[in-house]
């Protein structure tokens, strides 16, 4: 589950990477900016986390904030078909790729210490929650 989770969220940022611009790419833009920030919330929350209760309560803003921008990250992924291939990003969106990309790894690091909290069934909905809602993007 807990792969399923990481796996999932790096998709997210990968898909935020991809719906980021300049100002062609006005909605875009707007939409990774909540994204980043959501993120952004996310990793401090769980990193201050001193609880299963702390770390639920993360987890639950997260999924909060992305069942709101679900639907319009699903919308720019098909609205822009193209920029699934890294290849085809139009290059005035690569410099938001590398935010992103640290964004990803400072995941991976904050999941290091969620898994002290994996057993607990209050995280665990959350988790199954955030999934959920992170399917929403797909």
């Amino acid at each position: 589950m807990q792969r399923k989770l990481l796996a999932g969220l790096v998709l997210v940022a990968v898909l935020s990477m991809l719906a980021c611009g300049g100002s062609k790419y006005s909605e875009a833009i707007e939409v990774n900016t909540s994204f980043v920030d959501a993120m952004e919330t996310y990793l401090d929350g769980i990193d201050k986390a001193e609880s299963g209760s702390d770390m639920a309560k993360a987890i639950n803003t997260y999924a909060d904030k992305i069942e709101k921008l679900a639907p319009k990250m699903k919308a720019l992924a098909q609205k822009y078909p193209e920029w699934k291939d890294r290849a085809k990003i139009p290059e005035e969106l690569k410099p938001l790729t590398e935010k992103t990309e640290n964004l990803a790894q400072r995941m991976a690091g904050s999941f290091m210490k969620a898994m002290k909290y994996m057993q607990d069934p209050e995280v665990q909905a959350a988790q199954q929650r955030l999934a959920n809602s992170m399917g929403k993007m797909q």
